[in-house]
């Protein structure tokens, strides 16, 4: 299989866990699903360097979800969008997601892979 291949098909995984991820977290936290979205917002530290934007799409996290990050991210002016989708660095939306898949473990709703996920990335895999 060529690398790009390869790398595509790990992009498209990648992308599937995270929205398992935003709509697990949108079904077990319901409307707390802002205040941690809030506090993981506030808790991030951007580092010097390039961090191209991204978009998420509702289509892709859920309408739950993505009602929340679009009302928090305007409440906090973190970056506020007049498109139809959020933009945000991509450092940024890894650190929402393992967060998020953070909560999900300790609360035990996290699946097997999302907890070997979040395993992996807390060791720097």
């Amino acid at each position: 299989m060529p690398a790009y291949v390869a790398r595509l098909e790990e992009q498209r995984m990648d992308d599937d866990l995270e929205a398992e991820v935003w709509r697990a977290a949108a079904d077990f936290h319901g409307p707390a699903l802002e205040l941690i979205l809030r506090e993981v917002l506030s808790s991030y530290q951007r580092k010097p360097g390039f961090d191209p934007q991204t978009r998420l799409y509702e289509k892709a996290i859920g309408v739950a979800a993505f009602k929340a990050l679009r009302t928090v991210i305007d409440r906090e002016h973190f970056n506020p969008s007049t498109t139809g989708y959020p933009m945000i660095r991509e450092r940024l939306r890894f650190h929402l997601r393992n967060e998020l898949l953070r909560h999900l473990m300790q609360q035990g709703h996290a699946s097997p892979i999302q907890q070997d996920t979040l395993i992996a990335v807390d060791l720097g895999i």
